[in-house]
């Protein structure tokens, strides 16, 4: 059976990148998670926050991208953990900000994108063209108790729930 994965991502700029100079890129990283993938398996991600976007304190984050008015690509594959293939591109093209987040999107030769642009309306971005080489993923673990654990609880719920009415009934004399 395969479980659900969340993962941390954080990115910066490359200023290096001719085709990133000039454009409004600037120095820093964009943070966030993903949530509600399926290890060992492709699949989207149920929510993708941007928790933080350092080029501009007033941005309003965290913000989940999932919910913006355009969608256009949520792809991820994870196997044993790790993410292995990623392609996100939404746009919130209609709010005043003009907000957006490209995940490894092929848009300059072989390497995909990596962008983000929260508040600014896309005056301020974090971007670099390095693919899954310039960004970072980081799997949450989420401690989900096993099965035999749940039934060590029930049990134990039960043992307690049996010594009190016992107790109880002791305490009336009818016992």
């Amino acid at each position: 059976m395969a479980s659900a994965t969340d993962f941390i991502f954080t990115f910066g700029s490359d200023l290096t990148d001719p085709n990133v100079m000039g454009t409004g890129a600037v120095s820093g990283t964009v943070t966030g998670r993903i949530v509600g993938l399926t290890d060992n398996a492709t699949s989207s991600a149920q929510s993708v926050f941007i928790d933080s976007f350092s080029p501009n304190a007033g941005a309003s984050v965290p913000v989940d991208a999932r919910l913006w008015f355009s969608q256009f690509e949520n792809s991820f594959t994870v196997q044993n953990g790790v993410i292995t293939s990623a392609v996100f591109h939404a746009d919130n093209d209609f709010s005043a900000s003009l907000d957006r987040l490209y995940i490894n999107v092929p848009i300059y030769g072989a390497g995909g994108t990596n962008y983000a642009s929260v508040g600014s309306n896309n005056s301020t971005s974090v971007w670099n063209n390095q693919g899954l080489f310039g960004i970072t993923f980081t799997r949450i673990d989420t401690a989900v108790p096993e099965p035999a654990t749940w039934m060590m609880m029930l049990i134990g719920f039960g043992a307690i729930g049996f010594a009190a009415r016992r107790s109880r009934v002791r305490a009336l004399g009818l016992a």
